[in-house]
């Protein structure tokens, strides 16, 4: 089977950025141990809902080896703006559920900017994606990495000094490494 445009750079981002310079610690272990599930979608409402529920009964499924997914949106949410408003709007749904002690979502956009930052920043790299992604994640096996690696508050000022030491230019070349098969 094929994988999707959309997976391969993916695959790409997360192997040559992500972990490549390991910008989180935790990534390495999950994808090399296969616990990570990668899945595509075109944004609807009702595609989001759908992928969202058969993504939360997979990781809570005791059989099930992924601990993580990536839920790439190919198309439909490239507006940063309704990008955030639709995670707020998973997340209430999430805790409203009483999900929330369970699963834990994280973000990635390709136009990622922290409030009070220039776009043009560095840092926003540290966030952003070919696409637009929903992370999801069981909160128990991120407790476990987090129990395990010393100085996770150090994490992001790590990785601004090293985006900036790296610069704007090799980051760009990384993401378009060629793609893992």
């Amino acid at each position: 089977m094929t994988k999707s445009i959309a997976i391969q750079e993916t695959t790409t981002w997360l192997t040559e950025i992500v972990i490549g310079l390991n910008l989180c610690p935790f990534a390495h272990k999950v994808y090399t141990q296969k616990k990570l599930s990668l899945e595509e979608m075109a944004y609807t409402d009702q595609a989001l809902l759908d992928n969202t529920n058969k993504i939360i009964e997979d990781l809570l499924n005791p059989a099930t080896t992924a601990t993580t997914t990536l839920l790439i949106i190919s198309e439909g949410l490239e507006d940063f703006n309704l990008y955030l408003d639709t995670l707020y709007a998973l997340e209430e749904a999430i805790k409203g559920q009483g999900l929330h002690e369970e699963i834990q979502l994280a973000s990635f956009h390709p136009l990622y900017t922290f409030e009070g930052v220039d776009s043009e920043a560095l840092q926003n790299y540290t966030n952003r994606s070919p696409y637009p992604i929903i992370h999801f994640l069981k909160v128990e096996e991120m407790a476990e990495a987090i129990k395990a690696h010393p100085n996770t508050d150090h994490i992001p000022t790590e990785n601004i000094k090293k985006l900036n030491k790296l610069g704007l230019e090799a980051l760009l070349r990384l993401y378009h490494s060629p793609k893992p098969t």
